[in-house]
């Protein structure tokens, strides 16, 4: 399966934005507000995000991992606490650390699929959201 440059954009363009101000949400919405998600999410917001140049250099390695990708049906770039592969590869490429905790929106899976579709859960429990429709949908 190969990714067609809409689905490329969409995805590197979400996640993009995320590594601005990750979600880190390991309990879902209706957790408390004294759990470990939220000293993290703590944490995060008082750690220096990825500055501008290094989430633009990002961006240009996960399109060109994702350009050269094939494999089965979907493609997924997922977060459990730390990024899967292409993530990790695409982070370490643009000098960010991907053993850093807070880079990443936790327990975050994205889906490419042969029918063209990105859809995306952003943490815990949350619902499939489509970010661009196939031409199946």
């Amino acid at each position: 399966m190969k990714l067609t440059q809409e689905q490329i954009e969409a995805a590197v363009a979400w996640w993009m934005d995320k590594l601005r101000v990750p979600k880190l949400d390991t309990l879902g919405p209706g957790r408390r507000g004294d759990d470990p998600a939220a000293l993290a999410e703590m944490m995060a917001a008082m750690a220096p995000r990825p500055d501008a140049e290094c989430i633009a250099a990002f961006g240009v390695a996960l399109k060109a991992a994702l350009e050269q990708w094939e494999g089965y049906d979907p493609c997924i770039l997922a977060v459990d606490y730390h990024p899967g592969p292409l993530l990790a590869k695409a982070a370490e490429e643009a000098g960010l650390d991907p053993s850093d905790i807070t880079l990443f929106p936790w327990k975050t899976c994205m889906w490419l699929r042969n029918d063209g579709s990105v859809t995306v859960r952003y943490g815990y429990g949350a619902p499939e959201k489509t970010i661009l429709a196939g031409s199946h949908s």
